[in-house]
């Protein structure tokens, strides 16, 4: 039997920040909502698009040199792309499933309307602030394959291509 006796105790932001943790969010262009927690070599991401207005569509491509990072689905769906060689491998995941990006793949993130999902970072000893990006190990890719898929791929095509594998369409620049 659990000790009825024991009370946690709660900690302020202040201190929280003492301790080294951070606690932030932000509202995104597309009324994306996000809130974050990092501490301890650990970010966990929570994104919200079931706030009314709320656009589907891509997040920006990107890869981590020393930060796996893996998705997992609470409510409605979102899509991963992920490059593995010259080809691009799309999945839609559900509440019920989820998908771990070791550091080095790049990779994208297709947000449907009325999703909700966790983002969790584990920083490897590898990890590499980019003093663009505040020290966070995230860069953005240069390839265009992602500038098509985010110019191209709407809703209705990511549903198509689930599960497929992908290339840029020649000529595509």
């Amino acid at each position: 039997m659990p000790d009825s006796s024991y009370k946690p105790s709660y900690m302020s932001p202040e201190e929280m920040q003492a301790l080294g943790i951070d606690v932030s969010g932000k509202v995104m262009e597309t009324g994306e909502r996000r809130a974050r927690l990092k501490a301890f070599g650990l970010t966990s991401n929570i994104t919200d698009l079931t706030a009314e207005g709320c656009k589907p569509g891509w997040q920006d491509a990107h890869y981590h040199i020393g930060v796996d990072e893996s998705y997992m689905g609470a409510v409605g769906e979102f899509a991963v792309v992920i490059k593995l060689g010259s080809e691009f491998k799309l999945q839609i995941y559900d509440h019920r499933s989820g998908v771990l990006v070791p550091a080095g793949v790049h990779h994208n993130v297709f947000v449907f309307a009325g999703a909700k999902f966790f983002c969790n970072q584990n920083e490897l000893e590898t990890s590499v602030g980019n003093p663009d990006r505040k020290g966070n190990d995230w860069y953005a890719v240069d390839d265009p394959f992602w500038k098509w898929s985010k110019e191209v791929l709407g809703e209705q095509q990511v549903r198509r291509f689930d599960g497929d594998w992908l290339r840029t369409p020649v000529g595509y620049k």
